[in-house]
């Protein structure tokens, strides 16, 4: 089964009339977004039960500001018409710890295109916080 066009004047249906539908919001000009492709048309080839589709974030920035699209390429997983997941597919995320004013730690997730060098405090820095331990 091909991948779904959607715009305003079907995305309501489409997500409601089916029972489990996977949205792909994109963009011709992102380059993740034309590396997913391919995978996303491969998942609609293996699953026909699952309704796969598309959002074209430039021609409809209606439903991409109504469904609060920050990141391309987002994959959005509707059950019944009710959103049970959001990612945002290009962003691998990891845990790193930095450390704050408020506690001794805290965790932040951030994208792998970030230089956790500029993240971390260097064990001296480390070692000067906890007051030479």
């Amino acid at each position: 089964m091909a991948t779904k066009t959607l715009t305003q004047q079907n995305f309501d249906e489409t997500v409601t009339g089916n029972d489990v539908v996977l949205v792909d919001f994109w963009a011709s000009w992102c380059g993740p977004c034309r590396s997913f492709a391919p995978t996303f048309e491969a998942s609609s080839e293996q699953h026909p039960d699952v309704v796969h589709a598309k959002v074209d974030t430039e021609a409809e920035q209606g439903i991409a500001a109504a469904a609060n699209i920050r990141s391309i390429p987002t994959i959005m997983a509707f059950r019944e018409g009710v959103l049970v997941f959001s990612q945002p597919a290009h962003c691998r995320r990891r845990r790193s710890r930095i450390w704050s004013r408020r506690s001794r730690h805290s965790t932040w997730t951030r994208c792998a295109s970030r230089s956790p060098s500029r993240l971390r405090p260097s064990r001296a820095e480390e070692r000067r916080r906890l007051g030479g331990r």
